[in-house]
């Protein structure tokens, strides 16, 4: 009898959805993504059909990663500034957005039109000029959401980091709620 024997390219086979997080964990609130994989990665019991990624500020080094499982539903998280072309509420710090990658190509697509558009992901590249390269060398759009954590406040002029390896325990107290969200949407 053949001995089934685990390969790499099974594992990818098997995956069905990437949890991706990213952020820089040196600057407190800022590494929120990444905090969440790790709790994940620690506490967590998920499928095998779920991979799991701490992206940290990988900007184009997440391109093979996409391009790998670019078939796969993607559920990114990562600290923001609230964009208010998604919602009409004000920035609070602390709020969690859930929103369809498909909404940030259409922003993105149509970002002339919105001039209060103002989608922050933290990171050079940002989350959408990687995802804009990923569809402009393969025409693929990846599909999935965006969870995103809301670390700023309404003041414009709120720059909430500081170098920590820690969360605030205003964001902190958010993980479970992120984690809860993340399993509605494997």
């Amino acid at each position: 009898m053949a001995q089934y024997k685990e390969t790499e390219q099974t594992k990818k086979e098997l995956v069905n959805t990437v949890i991706l997080g990213v952020g820089n964990v040196l600057l407190g609130d800022e590494g929120v993504g990444v905090k969440v994989v790790r709790e994940l990665q620690q506490s967590e019991k998920l499928p095998p059909t779920v991979k799991l990624v701490d992206g940290a500020t990988g900007g184009f080094s997440l391109l093979p990663i996409f391009e790998t499982y670019k078939h796969c539903k993607f559920i990114i998280v990562d600290a923001i500034r609230v964009v208010n072309i998604f919602s009409k509420e004000k920035n609070t710090r602390g709020a969690i957005y859930v929103i369809p990658l498909d909404k940030l190509y259409e922003a993105n697509k149509n970002v002339a039109e919105h001039q209060s558009f103002e989608f922050l992901s933290l990171h050079e590249p940002g989350l959408m000029d990687v995802l804009t390269l990923m569809y402009l060398t393969s025409q693929v759009k990846i599909k999935g959401y965006l969870v995103g954590i809301s670390i700023f406040t309404e003041d414009k002029y709120d720059v909430p980091f500081e170098f920590s390896l820690n969360l605030s325990p205003e964001i902190e107290k958010k993980v479970p709620e992120i984690i809860r969200i993340i399993r509605t949407l494997i």
